[in-house]
């Protein structure tokens, strides 16, 4: 893999991530649509009751699995034995994962102070179960550089559940079957994983390969998920299960495009980095860190510009409140695709006391935040205080990577610079809506909100197609050179 010509290896991962971002596209659509169904058969309640049960189960995972699937991809060959112990390390784990869900549903329903979440817990054992043996299998197939079949798997998991999944939510109108869904997701992703060629025997006889990279991955992960669900916590203890409800589903509105395509880049990209600092590996971060979140940020602007009609369309009357949420949510977002892939970058590299760095600052960002949560019982705190961890994490990354000389500050500074000017009027369309200085009712105020974020969206698109975002695309044979020409009215912009 690592015999590949530079260029024809940037065609390959760019080809990756673009197949990466096609899938999600699709998933996310089938999600949204799931989405707008259960959000009106169920309460804000109930999707609190529901939310506090996944996170239970996303930690356990993390405890427990989740270095065993970044692991298998960091290793340059896979010879079968290794492979073998990996898949019976994640059947292990999975089944340890699943006996806990069941030992301590009542305690993390006392800890979250929702009692309802203990039936949700107890059910979401099944996915605890297929969770880990599932990101391995995935793991395998990117490593190989299998990069479309990894795509068109994440497809049919992403697509079949919300199908799939809503079938038991409407013949029951049970708030169990909102587990469904997610009992689907890892059953699909094995099946398919298993159909694309990746299997074997599990063995626990042979010894995992990078051990100390999965314990050290597991510790910055059990890190990374106490600093950015702390104040979701916060929300549910000091606010209400309702409260936590609204807060999850407008930032799944939100986390769907920045964690979507943040995850596409990553996973392309992550077995490819490996420990050492190549120019072009540098290249590729910083090209990475130009475009993506250009684009994350973007995507995000105009959710937040819409935020009410997008409440109205995709979650129904009684969740109203989440309309300031998701106005101000996206803008903090921004900065979680940045984040990711940096972070991604310098665990490739195995610079595990530099990201400790940055999660104390995460973890001190959030102990604020919650405390502000606590006092105040306001919601959009939280929503602000949700975004900023991600924001101060990613800032600290920055200066640590820069002095590793993993990545060129300067231009993806000057990047940034360019997406806050791009945004600026996206922006500020969303903050009208979560001050309540303007909430659009009837059809002639739709009407106007959506020019403006049409005109919003223009003028970010001119700016970040003249500036360095732009210019790494072309570079990048992403995109023909016409398209960008369209936006550059022969004015220029200075890079």
């Amino acid at each position: 893999m690592n015999s590949v010509a530079p260029k024809t290896r940037s065609v390959v991962l760019t080809a990756a991530v673009a197949s990466g971002a096609g899938a999600w596209a699709a998933s996310a659509i089938a999600s949204l649509a799931y989405v707008s169904v259960t959000s009106r058969v169920f309460t804000p309640s109930t999707i609190g009751s529901y939310s506090s049960a996944m996170l239970a189960e996303g930690l356990l995972y993390l405890v427990l699995g989740s270095g065993l699937s970044i692991g298998i991809q960091r290793r340059n060959g896979i010879p079968d034995d290794d492979e073998h112990a990996y898949y019976g390390r994640a059947i292990v784990v999975g089944m340890l994962a699943g006996v806990a869900m069941l030992l301590l549903a009542g305690p993390w329903a006392s800890l979250w102070g929702n009692p309802n979440a203990e039936q949700f817990v107890r059910i979401w054992a099944m996915v605890a179960l297929l969770h880990p043996l599932s990101l391995v299998l995935l793991g395998v197939l990117r490593k190989r550089d299998e990069h479309s079949r990894a795509a068109k798997a994440m497809l049919i998991s992403g697509v079949g559940c919300s199908l799939l999944g809503v079938i038991p939510v409407l013949a029951t109108r049970d708030p169990l079957s909102l587990v469904a869904s997610n009992i689907l997701f890892p059953t699909l992703l094995i099946g398919s994983c298993v159909a694309y060629g990746v299997r074997g025997r599990p063995s626990l006889s042979s010894r995992i390969k990078e051990s100390q990279f999965v314990r050290s991955s597991t510790r910055l992960n059990v890190t990374n998920y106490i600093a950015y669900n702390a104040i979701a916590w916060s929300v549910s203890r000091f606010i209400s299960s309702a409260g936590l409800g609204v807060f999850s589903r407008a930032w799944l509105m939100a986390d769907l495009p920045a964690q979507g395509l943040a995850s596409a880049a990553s996973s392309a990209l992550f077995p490819s980095w490996g420990s050492d600092d190549s120019d072009s590996k540098r290249a590729a971060l910083t090209d990475a860190l130009v475009v993506v979140p250009a684009a994350v940020a973007l995507i995000l602007a105009v959710i937040s510009a819409l935020a009410t009609p997008i409440v109205a369309i995709f979650l129904g009357a009684q969740w109203t409140e989440a309309i300031a949420l998701l106005a101000i949510l996206p803008i903090f977002l921004a900065a979680l695709a940045p984040q990711w892939l940096l972070a991604s970058r310098l665990q490739a590299m195995g610079k595990f006391r530099v990201l400790a760095v940055s999660r104390i600052v995460a973890l001190v960002t959030a102990a604020v935040f919650v405390v502000l949560v606590a006092t105040t019982e306001n919601i959009v705190i939280a929503a602000v205080g949700a975004g900023f961890v991600y924001l101060t994490a990613h800032i600290a990354d920055l200066k640590s990577a820069s002095a590793l000389g993993a990545l060129a500050p300067k231009p993806i500074l000057r990047a940034y610079l360019q997406v806050l000017a791009a945004c600026a009027l996206l922006w500020a369309t969303g903050i009208a809506q979560a001050a309540d200085i303007w909430r659009p009712s009837g059809a002639a105020e739709m009407i106007a909100l959506g020019v403006a974020a049409a005109i919003g969206l223009i003028a970010g698109l001119l700016i970040t197609s003249n500036g360095r975002p732009g210019r790494v695309l072309e570079s990048r044979g992403v995109i023909p050179q016409w398209v960008p020409q369209l936006f550059r009215p022969g004015l220029g912009y200075p890079i």
